[in-house]
């Protein structure tokens, strides 16, 4: 009865209340830029890319921090997955602050130090939208109107490669100086702090993206000698890969964030996908629970039956 009470309570205090409808077009704002990048983002033949709101907090007004949901475009600021410590630092890095800033959700306050920010092609932001024009000759303005202009950030990498090698890196603070360098290039290379087993590839491999979801993708992958196939979606528990849907792979977190799989030689379907820790035994541990629940409720109705006969 407290838990609903506080409940009722915090409806009656909120500023909005639950009872007033709101419709999305009232709070986010929609011009033909975000319809460009929505109808970008609805391609099926797209791969997929990442957006970055240029400018102001993470709340900008002309992107707000859930506008990529109603769009349904993955974007940089706001509420996103990237709430996560490695992502944290990561942004941190990318704003020019020290990476372990005692900051809850620093990662998203302030502006972006700079826009040719090798950070952020790694990170496969392919559109830049803005509400000023932008210096950065790397940014092909594509469309603009309404006061806003959206860039092609052409240095932009898919969201999945190949890559030559990886190298454990001395520390925290080499890999992040060895990636931000401009002359970088993860399709030789790639920044671990695990202990990993040196293994040579191949960066001539290719990747084609079949279908995405929001824990999964769906990738072909075709290497002559097999190689690191680097996935850009933050690296955690419960990430693994399966190819041909037979081997299990782990990954390996390389460049302070994302993942990494070793695959063999040849043309493979991978399926990369998110599982929380806990979600198999908990799903197991609620079926049992109701077939425990139906047991006891159906030999409750025998045992009425059988008292209630003459």
């Amino acid at each position: 009865l407290a838990v609903v009470g506080l409940l009722f309570l915090d409806l009656l205090t909120h500023p909005l209340p639950a009872w007033q409808l709101t419709r999305p077009s009232d709070y986010y704002p929609r011009t033909a830029i975000h319809d460009r990048l929505a109808a970008l983002s609805a391609d099926p033949s797209a791969e997929p890319f990442r957006v970055y709101p240029v400018g102001g907090p993470y709340n900008t007004p002309f992107f707000k921090f859930n506008q990529g949901c109603v769009l349904q475009v993955e974007n940089i600021k706001g509420e996103s997955g990237f709430l996560l410590r490695d992502a944290g630092r990561y942004f941190n890095r990318i704003q020019g602050w020290p990476i372990n800033v005692k900051k809850r959700y620093a990662q998203f306050y302030g502006t972006m130090a700079r826009t040719d920010n090798r950070l952020m092609d790694l990170l496969n932001v392919k559109y830049l939208i803005s509400d000023t024009p932008l210096s950065d000759p790397d940014a092909a303005l594509i469309s603009s109107a309404d006061g806003l202009y959206l860039y092609e950030n052409r240095r932009c990498l898919p969201r999945a490669f190949f890559s030559k090698s990886i190298v454990r890196a001395e520390s925290l603070d080499k890999l992040f100086a060895d990636i931000e360098q401009d002359s970088y290039d993860p399709r030789q290379i790639l920044y671990t702090l695990d202990d990993v087993q040196p293994a040579a590839g191949d960066m001539t491999g290719t990747v084609t993206t079949r279908r995405r979801g929001p824990n999964a993708l769906h990738l072909t992958a075709e290497s002559p000698s097999g190689g690191w196939l680097c996935v850009g979606d933050p690296c955690a528990p419960g990430w693994t890969a399966l190819v041909d849907g037979r081997e299990r792979l782990k990954p390996v977190k390389v460049n302070a964030l994302f993942q990494a799989y070793r695959i063999p030689a040849g043309r493979h379907e991978i399926r990369v996908s998110y599982v929380p820790n806990g979600f198999c035994t908990g799903l197991a541990a609620t079926l049992a629970g109701i077939f425990l629940w139906l047991v006891t409720w159906g030999m409750a109705i025998i045992k009425n039956r059988a008292s209630a006969a003459p």
